[in-house]
């Protein structure tokens, strides 16, 4: 059977661990998303375990679609534990997620009051 040629997706799902094992692939997952899309999204929601491996593909594509004008956002949970992990580093995600629904959604008076 034929392989379909399939649109890259602007959602790449991390799960498992992302680290120095599997940077090859995730880095080249990112890549994809980054040359074929406008807006990319990293899903981190079931990712178990990072090093700083997974940190720097993390940082190094956010500066690759920014230089390309694109934009590049984490979306969903991100878990605790990686959090933690990521804070531990020095490093902060706070400029990778997209914002939160309730102050895109909220009502004109309401941001005015």
């Amino acid at each position: 059977m034929a392989e379909k040629k399939q649109k890259v997706k602007n959602i790449v799902k991390w799960t498992g661990t992302a680290g120095i094992e599997s940077a090859k692939k995730l880095q080249t997952e990112l890549q994809k998303a980054i040359n074929a899309n406008q807006e990319i999204f990293l899903d981190l929601s079931e990712l178990e375990d990072i090093d700083l491996t997974g940190i720097q593909l993390i940082i190094a594509a956010k500066k690759e679609a920014e230089a390309s004008q694109k934009n590049f956002l984490l979306k969903g949970q991100i878990p605790h534990a990686i959090m933690e992990y990521v804070s531990g580093c020095g490093i902060s995600l706070e400029n990778f997620t997209e914002p939160a629904a309730e102050k895109q959604d909220a009502p004109e008076e309401d941001k005015n009051a």
